[in-house]
């Protein structure tokens, strides 16, 4: 290890999964859980950003979606058969832990005068603090680019507040996303990316 850098640990396999209209009501539930912890919304009034209703109309509008990452199942033997050696009639007890949600991103179509073209809109976007820097909210955006390109949509925007969310500020202007409009004196951005 070379002196003054910090070790990494290894990021977390995941999965990507796509959800649109036809999704049931209850595959949205486990990433609104995430987006509530990340967001903290039980320390506020709840919002339309909290709202299970809110989602499932929104994932309802042409051409919205919704992709988040989990992890990997993860399986492990019975400490009571930990040896390999069959027990309780004969098997070897597996128990599954079930996935974790660990990265969202929900975009939906916008149009609005700020904006040069219609443009998918990330609508809401969180990756759970153990997943950051691990590459799950660039694989979940370039799901949301190719999605946006395959409707036709020429450009992703996002509001953002940067005295709020610093870093998710600073990630958008390095990947090239450029500031459009500013907002609610000073403290939103509308920002656009071409694509």
């Amino acid at each position: 290890m070379t002196i003054g850098t910090e070790a990494r640990r290894p990021p977390p396999p995941f999965t990507l999964h796509t959800l649109d209209a036809s999704s049931p009501r209850t595959s949205l539930e486990p990433v609104l859980r995430l987006s509530n912890r990340i967001f903290n919304t039980t320390a506020s009034e709840p919002t339309h950003h909290s709202s299970l209703d809110e989602w499932c109309a929104r994932l309802r509008q042409k051409d919205s979606i919704l992709v988040y990452g989990s992890t990997a199942p993860d399986e492990s033997i019975d400490p009571a058969s930990a040896d390999g050696m069959p027990k309780r009639g004969g098997q070897v007890q597996v128990q599954t832990q079930a996935r974790e949600v660990v990265g969202f991103v929900f975009a939906v179509v916008k149009t609005e005068p700020a904006l040069p073209f219609p443009t998918l809109h990330v609508w809401l976007a969180g990756v759970s603090e153990r997943a950051r820097g691990s590459g799950v909210f660039a694989a979940l955006m370039s799901r949301v680019q190719h999605h946006a390109r395959s409707k036709g949509v020429n450009g992703l925007s996002v509001a953002t507040f940067p005295a709020t969310f610093g870093k998710m500020y600073a990630i958008l202007l390095k990947q090239g996303w450029e500031a459009r409009e500013w907002k609610e004196e000073g403290k939103k951005v509308l920002m656009i990316k071409a694509i």
